[in-house]
């Protein structure tokens, strides 16, 4: 049996380490990047793995706090301008 099947300890560690090296990945969209994070996360929730769950919980904030992980007040503003202009 592979060790690494859908759900075992060996995937949910491998979801944490993509899962963290995407909260990095400052080249991808930002929300496609938020969109995949917390679907890892809500699936290491739901298989179980709280220590993971932590460890990727923490990663988070810590991306939010060095601001990889948020939309910088300027960004968020010139989409909002581009969306009330196209009203």
């Amino acid at each position: 049996m592979n060790s690494s099947h859908y759900g075992s300890k060996a995937w949910a560690n491998a979801v944490l380490k993509l899962a963290i090296s995407e909260l990095k990945n400052t080249d991808r969209v930002l929300e496609a990047r938020q969109l995949e994070v917390f679907y890892f996360l809500g699936e290491l929730e739901r298989f179980g793995y709280r220590w993971q769950v932590a460890r990727l919980r923490n990663q988070i904030h810590l991306a939010i706090k060095k601001g990889t992980f948020t939309a910088e007040r300027s960004e968020a503003d010139s989409l909002l301008e581009r969306e009330e202009a196209s009203s």
